[in-house]
């Protein structure tokens, strides 16, 4: 009983997370669009926002 309510709840979550990323896709694109930029430039926008991330996640890390 227990294994027909997981696959229910699988189906659900997977259903889910294809609408969110289908979302981020859509968002991303209009954004794109408006501003002009190409591949490239939000490429390198990915890139340095995750250096960014990972050195204040670093900076915390080593004040613990």
């Amino acid at each position: 009983m227990n294994l027909a309510f997981a696959e229910i709840g699988k189906g659900y979550l997977l259903t889910t997370v294809n609408k969110l990323i289908n979302w981020h896709k859509s968002m991303l694109e209009r954004a794109q669009k408006e501003m002009g930029l190409s591949n490239y430039t939000l490429y390198w926008m990915a890139f340095l926002e995750g250096a960014l991330v990972m050195w204040l996640i670093m900076k915390v890390a080593i004040h613990l």
